[in-house]
C-alpha cells in the first residue's frame, strides 16, 4: 500500500527552497511515528535537503540525475515503474516529498497522513490540491505546539 505523509500550512506551503518552513517538535514525531521502520520514498531534493538515508527505514529515491542504486537502506532509482517493481503490496510504504513526487505517487496513493499546520507560510514549494470527498477521516487529533495549532489527520481513498 502507498500512503503519502505531509505537512501542510494553510495556504497548502509544504517548503521554502527545499526547506521545510517550520519547526514543530510534534509534526516531527508524528513523522517518524509513521516512517519508522518502513520503506520511505522521496525525490532527490527532499533526499539532498535531508542529506543521508534516515536512520532505521529503507530510503527510495527517484531521480533522473542520479545512478541507479541498490542496498539494504537506500535504492537510486530513475522511474515510478522502478519504485513501483520494488514495492510488494503486503507492506505500507510512504511518500515523504518533494511536491513532484507527491503528484506523481497521488494516483497510486490509498491513505493521507497530514498534519495541517494553522499558519500562513511564505513558500514555493506546495502540495498539490485534491478533492477532500474522495477520501474518508479514520483519525483526526488537534494540538498546540509552540502556540501553533496542528490537526493531525488520516484519510483513506473511497
Amino acid at each position: 500500500m502507498i500512503s503519502i505523509i505531509v505537512a501542510i500550512a494553510k495556504n497548502w506551503v509544504i517548503g521554502i527552497n527545499n526547506t521545510i518552513p517550520w519547526n514543530i517538535p510534534q509534526d516531527r514525531l508524528w513523522f517518524k511515528k509513521h516512517t519508522l521502520h518502513k520503506t520511505i520514498i522521496m525525490g532527490r531534493n527532499t533526499y539532498e535537503s535531508i542529506g543521508y538515508a534516515l536512520p532505521y527505514r529503507h530510503s527510495i529515491v527517484l531521480t533522473n540525475t542520479m545512478k541507479n542504486i541498490y542496498s539494504n537502506r537506500l535504492s537510486i532509482v530513475n522511474t515510478v515503474q522502478e519504485v513501483l517493481s520494488l514495492l510488494n503490496n503486503d507492506y505500507e510504504y510512504l511518500v515523504i516529498g518533494g511536491a513532484q513526487i507527491y503528484k506523481l505517487f497521488f494516483k497510486y496513493t490509498n491513505r493521507l497522513y497530514i498534519t495541517y499546520i494553522d499558519l500562513l507560510v511564505y513558500g514555493n514549494i506546495f502540495f498539490p490540491i485534491f478533492n477532500l470527498k474522495n477520501w474518508d477521516p479514520i483519525y483526526t487529533k488537534y494540538k498546540c505546539c509552540n502556540k501553533v495549532n496542528l490537526c493531525f489527520k488520516i484519510l483513506e481513498k473511497k
